[in-house]
């Protein structure tokens, strides 16, 4: 139940990030930053995506499906990097279209605050999901929904 509210808390601040750093990234006018709320919205997102997954393969067998829901996880997995591509080629566009127009100006003080605000934060944020699935021994199945996240999303 513990890790359960560890990776729930890790949720809510990764969206709680991701609302902040959008705001940020738009009030200073860095594309870069509104990218990392993109990134981190999609982030929540697919973590959500993930452990819906992993409490569907975890009902079993049954007559609709003979051979078990495990199939559901590498879905996600696959849907994880689909998005993800589309934020990479977003992102690249986005920075050709910025040197083509000649840059951006941007607050050099805001964004400097941002990244080591956004650092130090990832940390604490890793921290929780690397604690909340680091419970069982090598080679045992772990709870879905203790590392399920990270088993089929990745850390951030």
């Amino acid at each position: 139940m513990r890790d359960q509210r560890l990776l729930l808390l890790s949720v809510w601040v990764s969206a709680g990030f991701a609302v902040v750093s959008s705001v940020w990234g738009i009030l200073s006018g860095s594309s870069m930053i509104v990218f990392d709320g993109l990134y981190s919205f999609a982030s929540v997102g697919l973590s959500v995506l993930a452990v819906m997954a992993l409490r569907f393969a975890r009902r079993g067998a049954d007559e609709r499906f003979p051979w078990g829901r495990e199939a559901a996880e590498p879905v996600v997995v696959i849907v994880k990097a689909g998005i993800l591509a589309a934020l990479c080629v977003y992102a690249a566009v986005q920075g050709v279209v910025d040197i083509v127009a000649g840059g951006r100006d941007i607050e050099v003080g805001w964004a400097i605050l941002y990244a080591v605000l956004a650092a130090i934060g990832a940390g604490d944020s890793s921290a929780d999901r690397t604690a909340a699935t680091a419970r069982a021994p090598y080679g045992k199945r772990r709870e879905p929904e203790a590392c399920g996240v990270m088993s089929v999303t990745g850390s951030r």
